[in-house]
């Protein structure tokens, strides 16, 4: 079964992130750097799409129920080498 991903933008740097599977829900609050943004090289990537995309990520490596409420980009960068570039590839393709 696969997670239906809602992501809205909350202010500049964060977003809330409902993810659903089956019966399961989560809620999530998703913060993040312009200093992100400037070491993706992907000039106008919108947040949406980046947490979307994050949050694609980690599911590939966790379910939903054991991802954080709270998700820091900068610090999950500084914990997992392969997120930025995972992150490019996903934006880009």
């Amino acid at each position: 079964m696969t997670e239906q991903l809602d992501v809205k933008r909350l202010n500049g740097d964060s977003c809330a992130v409902t993810i659903r599977r089956g019966m399961a829900t989560t809620h999530h609050r998703v913060t993040m750097s312009g200093e992100l943004f400037d070491d993706l090289l992907l000039p106008g990537a919108a947040a949406t799409r980046v947490v979307e995309q994050t949050m694609r990520y980690l599911l590939e490596r966790r379910s939903a129920g054991s991802i954080p409420h709270d998700i820091d980009l900068d610090e999950l960068r500084e914990h997992d080498a392969r997120y930025l570039n995972a992150l490019r590839k996903r934006l880009a393709g």
